[in-house]
Parts: structure tokens; sequence; C-alpha cells
């Protein structure tokens, strides 16, 4: 006859407690792999420059009048691949007469600093070109001329305030 006691193997406890830790350390292991394929690093689609869109970004007339109204400001972020992309934050804007004399090009202020926030999922719609892949504003400047040249300047600071980035165009006109 046998019995149930006789039939399971026995494990001595030095055997046993090794067993427990070579099982513990490749749970472990097997984890931590997969946690990180599983959950890439969110940093790396953050915004890590900005641009003004040369050819679309300009001084602008809506109305039906000779005079410019604004710009017109197409505004593309890049994320650590290269990759246009979106995100919250707030931009600002700052327009100045061209001086090519200067460093940066950058001469007096022209007007006063527009801040474009887009925090909201409304404001991401609302300004998110998707054809474009880009943010577009369009910004009063009453008095700006189609004449002249200017140098707009941007800056992007995400929701957290980390990661701030700048970027500078100068804006020349054909006239008219």
């Amino acid at each position: 006859m046998i019995r149930l006691r006789d039939s399971i193997p026995t494990v001595r406890p030095a055997a046993e407690s090794l067993l427990l830790v070579v099982l513990i350390c490749f749970a472990q292991i097997g984890c931590g792999q997969r946690a990180s394929i599983a959950t890439p690093k969110s940093d790396m689609f953050s915004p890590i420059s900005v641009r003004l869109h040369p050819v679309f970004t300009k001084v602008s007339h809506w109305e039906n009048t000779p005079a410019a109204d604004g710009l017109d400001v197409f505004v593309e972020l890049t994320d650590a691949f290269g990759d246009q992309t979106k995100a919250a934050g707030s931009f600002v804007f700052d327009l100045y007469s061209y001086d090519p004399r200067s460093p940066d090009a950058r001469g007096s202020r022209a007007f006063q600093p527009w801040l474009a926030p887009v925090v909201s999922i409304e404001q991401q719609r609302e300004h998110y070109d998707r054809t474009s892949r880009a943010y577009r504003f369009q910004l009063i400047a009453t008095g700006v001329r189609l004449d002249r040249p200017y140098v707009l300047g941007v800056s992007f600071t995400p929701t957290g305030g980390t990661g701030r980035v700048f970027g500078q165009l100068i804006l020349q006109q054909s006239g008219g």
C-alpha cells in the first residue's frame, strides 16, 4: 500500500531556499525587461526644438484693405526622433525690427509679445493644423508693414515649465 506521504519527494531546506532565490531572480529580470519595453520614456516625445515655418509664416492682411493686419504664423515642434509633435504648453511670440548689423538680426521691439497657450483640448483643436502638422496662429499687429523686414522670435514652454525651446525667423516681404 502506498501512502500519500511516501509519494511526495522531500526537498532539503538548503536546496529549497536556493530554488526560491533563483526563481525570484528570474522573475525580477523578466519583469524588468518587459517593463522597459512596454513603457517607453515619455520625454522622447517631448519637444526639443521649435521652428517657424519659413514658407507659410508671413505678414498678412485678412481684411480687404491694402494695409497689413498682422502675422500668419506656422510653428512646428520637433521631438527627439526629428518628427513633428504636439505638446501642451505656451508659445510666446516677439516681433522685432530687422537690423542686419546686430549679431542675431534683432533690432528694436516692434510690438508687445503675444502669448498663445495650447493647454486644453479646445486650444489644441483650434490651433493645430493637421495638414501642415504645425500650430497656426493669426497674430493681430495693426501697423505692421508689408514693405519692411522683421525678425519673429518664438519660445515654447511645455506645461510643467521644463524644456523651454526657442526659434527665430527673418521675415523678408516681397512688398504689396
